[in-house]
């Protein structure tokens, strides 16, 4: 069975995109490796980017991913293994005259989507390897990859929806079981890319 990447469709001017301003949690620069420990934390705090007024069904930042009440209640209906946290629009920090969801927002409310789970790779099978680890603060750091990837079906364990364990990344990973319900309802704002397999 194969599995996919679900992303942003990257094209500004068809559906909206936002950037995340907030909220961080309180964390620290490693002086070793310069990662910092902080991290986003509810409420996931938005401002518009310029492009379009369209929100899609789905709507990104990177890979991280914010979704209307009708997709929260399909995937809930389904049960895919994944919480909501809630949203605040922000009032955009630059003035423009290209087109952008209009503030104060009175859209539609939207949802934070986070996967409940980090399934483990088979690193070697994958090509994914640990790059370093960190000795002072102990954050590993693996090669991303988007293609590729092998899972094991024991370990993910039947789940739909999941992030993978070595990546810090927020990328998000559905079977082809959970894109064939997501797909039959057509939801607008996303797009999907096979990321690997499922393998006994």
């Amino acid at each position: 069975m194969k599995f996919f990447l679900i992303r942003g469709l990257m094209q500004p001017g068809k559906f909206a995109q936002y950037a995340h301003v907030g909220t961080w949690s309180d964390g620290r620069l490693c002086p070793d490796c310069g990662i910092t420990s902080e991290r986003l934390i509810p409420p996931l705090q938005i401002e518009w980017e310029p492009g379009t007024e369209n929100i899609g069904d789905f709507a990104w930042c990177g890979f991280t991913c914010v979704v209307k009440a009708t997709v929260r209640n399909y995937l809930s209906e389904f049960e895919f293994e994944c919480s909501y946290a809630s949203v605040e629009i922000k009032e955009p920090s630059e003035r423009t005259r290209a087109k952008r969801v209009p503030f104060p927002y009175t859209g539609p409310k939207l949802y934070w989507l986070r996967p409940n789970f980090r399934v483990p790779l088979n690193e070697s099978a994958s090509g994914v390897y640990l790059k370093r680890e960190c000795k002072t603060c102990g954050v590993k750091q693996y090669n991303f990859k988007q293609v590729g990837l092998i899972v094991s079906k024991q370990l993910l364990g039947g789940k739909k929806i999941f992030q993978i364990r070595q990546f810090r990344s927020s990328a998000i990973f559905l079977t082809e079981d959970a894109i064939h319900l997501l797909n039959q309802k057509g939801f607008s704002g996303y797009k999907l890319i096979e990321a690997g397999e499922i393998i006994n």
